[in-house]
C-alpha cells in the first residue's frame, strides 16, 4: 500500500529551516499533529506527503520556493514549490497537487490519498485527481469550518465545507463531527489525536522540576479560550511560591504582558519552538487547559495541547470538553466550576497536594496516552479504514460488471 498524505506539513528540519525566528512559525500544532500522524502511518506502509510550505507574506519575504524533497523516520516529504503571491499561491497549489496525484495514480492500484480538509487548495487538487482515477480518499476533520472560533469568511466557510463533504471516508476527532460532516454510507473512525510514541524515552523526573510550583499554559492566547479567566483565578488563589507561566500569542498579549508586569508570579514567554515548550512542560507542576464548554465548537474539537501534555507526564488541569471521551476523566483533573473563583479554589486544591502524589498521578496519564493513544496505534485505525474502501472499491467495481456482463447478455 501507498499513501499519499496531502496537507502543508514539514519534517522537522525543514519547518525550522523555513522559520528561524518562532514568533513567525505558523500553526505549530497543527505541524506535530500531521506530523506525529504521518510518521506513525509509515511504521505499517509506504507514506509520501504532498505537502505546500506553510508560508505566506506576513511570515516570509521569498516569493517563490523551489520544491524539494526529504526523509525523516521513513516519511519521504515532498514539497510543492511556493509562488508567495495571495490568490496566485492558491492557484499554483491547486494545479500541482492535481498533477502529483494524477502522475502517481498511473503507477496503479493500492494507493490512497488522504487531506488535511483545512488546507483547501492543496486538498481540492488531489482531490479532484484522486477522483478521476479511482484512488480512495481520506478526509482528516480536525476542525469543523462553520464552528472554527477565528473563521470569518463565510465564502471560504463554503468552499471549505463543500470539500469536507467529498471524501469516500473521514478521520473525526469526535462522534459529534458525524452531526455536520456528510458521512452518511461513508466508512469513519474517530481518532481524537495522538501521541509521539518516541516520548517514552523522555523521562519526567521530580528532581528535574522547577524549583516553584509552575503552573503552565501554552497555546493560542485568544479570549475565546478562556486565558483571562485563568489569570485572574491565579491571582484570586494566590498560593504561595507559585509562578504561572504563558506560552503563545493572540488577542489577548498585550494585556498578558501589561498584567505580568504589575504581578511578578505570572511570566510570559512569547512564542517558543515546540520542543523548548515541551522540555518546560515536563518541568512544570501542573499544565493547565481552560478552553470553556459553553461554545458550540468544543462539541467538535479535542485540543491536541491535551495528549502533548498527558504524555509529558506533568498532571493535566482541563475543563470536561464535551468531545473528550469518558475514558481520559480519571487520567485528568477537571475543573468543576468554569468561573474564577471555580477555577481558583481548584487551583488552590491541587497545588496544596505533595510533590509525589502529583507526579505518581501525571505518570498514570502518561502511561495510559503511550499504551492506549500513541501514534502507531492510531495510525493502525486508518490502515483498518483505507483497507475498507479498498474492498468497497473492489465491490463497486464487481457490481458494475455484473450490471455490464447483464446487459450484453439482454
Amino acid at each position: 500500500m501507498k499513501i499519499l498524505y496531502v496537507s502543508c506539513v514539514c519534517s522537522l528540519p525543514t519547518f525550522s529551516a523555513l522559520f528561524p525566528d518562532a514568533d513567525k512559525m505558523p500553526g505549530q500544532q497543527a505541524q506535530k499533529y500531521h506530523r506525529m500522524l504521518a510518521e506513525g502511518l509509515a511504521c505499517h506502509t509506504n507514506v509520501h506527503t504532498v505537502s505546500n510550505y506553510p508560508v505566506s507574506r506576513s511570515n516570509c519575504r521569498a516569493l517563490y520556493l523551489r520544491a524539494g524533497s526529504d526523509t525523516v523516520r521513513n516519511v519521504q516529504y515532498g514539497y510543492l514549490s511556493a509562488c508567495n503571491i495571495p490568490v496566485l499561491k492558491n492557484i499554483w497549489n491547486f494545479m500541482q497537487s492535481f498533477s502529483r496525484i494524477w502522475k502517481v495514480g498511473k503507477a496503479g492500484p493500492q494507493t490512497a490519498v488522504i487531506c488535511d480538509i483545512l488546507n483547501i487548495s492543496v486538498s481540492m487538487g488531489a482531490l479532484l485527481a484522486a477522483k478521476l482515477r479511482g484512488i480512495p480518499t481520506v478526509g482528516i476533520v480536525t476542525d469543523v469550518p462553520a464552528y472554527r472560533p477565528k473563521t470569518t469568511n463565510s465564502f471560504v466557510v463554503k468552499i471549505n465545507t463543500t470539500l469536507m463533504n467529498a471524501f469516500d471516508s473521514y478521520v473525526l476527532l469526535t462522534k459529534a463531527m458525524t452531526e455536520v460532516v456528510d458521512c452518511s454510507g461513508k466508512p469513519y473512525k474517530v481518532i481524537e489525536g495522538q501521541v509521539d510514541i518516541h516520548m517514552d524515552t523522555v523521562p519526567n523526573l521530580l528532581s528535574k522540576k522547577y524549583e516553584k510550583k509552575v503552573c503552565l499554559y501554552a497555546g493560542g492566547l485568544h479570549r475565546i479560550y478562556g486565558i483571562p479567566y485563568l489569570v485572574q483565578a491565579f491571582i484570586k488563589a494566590d498560593v504561595p511560591n507559585t509562578e504561572l507561566h504563558i506560552y503563545g500569542s493572540g488577542d489577548y498579549r498585550e494585556e498578558l504582558t501589561a498584567l505580568c508586569r504589575q504581578h511578578p508570579s505570572i511570566r510570559y514567554f512569547g512564542v517558543k519552538p515546540n520542543a523548548e515548550v515541551v522540555e518546560a512542560e515536563l518541568k512544570a507542576t501542573l499544565l493547565i487547559n481552560p478552553r470553556p464548554t459553553t461554545d458550540a465548537y468544543t462539541k467538535y474539537s479535542f485540543p491536541s495541547k491535551n495528549m502533548e501534555y498527558m504524555v509529558s507526564g506533568t498532571p493535566l488541569l482541563t475543563t470536561k470538553l464535551p468531545g473528550m471521551p469518558a475514558e481520559y476523566y480519571k487520567y485528568v483533573y477537571l475543573i468543576d466550576e468554569e468561573t474564577v473563583t471555580g477555577l481558583s479554589n481548584k487551583l488552590t486544591r491541587i497545588l496544596s497536594k505533595p510533590p509525589e502524589e502529583l507526579h505518581a498521578f501525571g505518570a498514570k496519564a502518561r502511561e495510559f496516552v503511550l499504551r492506549e493513544k500513541n501514534n502507531v496505534r492510531q495510525a493502525q485505525q486508518i490502515i483498518d479504514l483505507i483497507k475498507e474502501c479498498f474492498r468497497g472499491k473492489k465491490k463497486n467495481s464487481v457490481c458494475l460488471l455484473q450490471y455490464d456482463c447483464r446487459r450484453k447478455h439482454d
